[in-house]
């Protein structure tokens, strides 16, 4: 059995014969990368809006930096 791919290899019990195919799931490392890039944008977001003092001065820098 050869397994061309690298990253996760989700655990899965199987007996191997001559006339047998199994489909194997993998999760890459980009996915995973994808998956946390996205979950911290999303928990940075929530952060910056749940504070209306940080948003307030976010809004002030924006401000300056269109004004410049």
């Amino acid at each position: 059995m050869k397994l061309h791919a690298s990253g996760i290899v989700l655990d899965r019990w199987f007996v191997l014969s001559r006339d047998q195919t199994v489909d194997v799931t993998v999760i890459a490392v980009r996915e995973i990368v994808v998956a946390g890039t996205v979950a911290l944008l999303v928990a940075l977001g929530l952060l910056l809006l749940g504070r209306p003092a940080w948003r307030h001065r976010l809004h002030v820098a924006a401000r300056r930096m269109v004004r410049r």
